[in-house]
């Protein structure tokens, strides 16, 4: 079994520099690589020691990644023990964790959720609501992990099915809003039309992404690196 890291770069609003990526996890199956059947197949080590191989041998110009984590992974110890020592051997680079709307069987429960949230915020981790306004990711959901989050981010691609193109200017400017009065990060991924970039007048973020920018590819990552093992709290 073997996998590795897509990654999708993140522009600058202003001059479309790269300053970050968003990783993607793939499996390598029949010399393809694929989209996982199952996340909880790969341990948060595994996870872990993949991100520091892949991160490191990032140009400097690069200041920050995300990756994501659906909710039964962002509650499990063991990523609670292991990203914050990522964190350390990626310096300065910010590992920044995304908690997807996916959903989970069992659900987990919001306080479990805040009280991992708190975790990894205490281990100056920064914490990203993902895919705000879809699945559980909503704004009652937003106002308790409040005090957690760094980031909210928002995916124009989520909107676009109502084929109404104020539907997305709606949520756009209502999440874009949220993010100025609660002084959060602000990114937005999905672009994929020039007239789509017009709105970052009125709704300028830190971070903007999408396949009009560039699209995901497979990153290097350097096998010589390796995390340490620590026992899971």
């Amino acid at each position: 079994m073997m996998i590795r890291f897509f990654g999708q770069p993140q522009f600058t609003a202003t001059d479309h520099t790269i300053k970050g990526y968003e990783l993607f996890l793939r499996e390598s199956v029949d010399h393809k690589w694929v989209f996982p059947d199952d996340f909880k197949a790969f341990t948060a080590y595994e996870t872990a020691n993949l991100l520091v191989q892949t991160i490191r041998p990032m140009p400097k110009t690069v200041t920050s990644v995300a990756f994501n984590l659906d909710p039964d992974q962002f509650v499990d110890p063991a990523y609670q023990t292991y990203l914050p020592k990522v964190q350390e051997l990626i310096a300065p680079v910010r590992l920044f964790v995304e908690l997807t709307e996916h959903p989970c069987a069992p659900k987990i429960a919001n306080a479990k959720l805040v009280e991992a949230a708190e975790g990894f915020k205490a281990n100056h981790l920064y914490v990203v609501l993902d895919d705000v306004g879809t699945g559980n990711n909503t704004p009652p959901f937003a106002e308790l992990l409040d005090n957690n989050l760094a980031e909210y981010k928002f995916a124009m691609q989520n909107f676009r099915e109502s084929h109404d193109p104020h539907e997305i200017t709606k949520k756009l400017a209502y999440w874009h809003k949220m993010a100025d009065d609660e002084h959060k990060w602000f990114v937005i991924e999905g672009f994929e039309t020039k007239y789509e970039l017009k709105l970052l007048k009125d709704y300028p973020a830190d971070l903007i992404q999408g396949y009009y920018l560039d699209r995901p590819g497979l990153l290097p990552a350097d096998d010589q690196v390796i995390l340490p093992h620590h026992r899971a709290s």
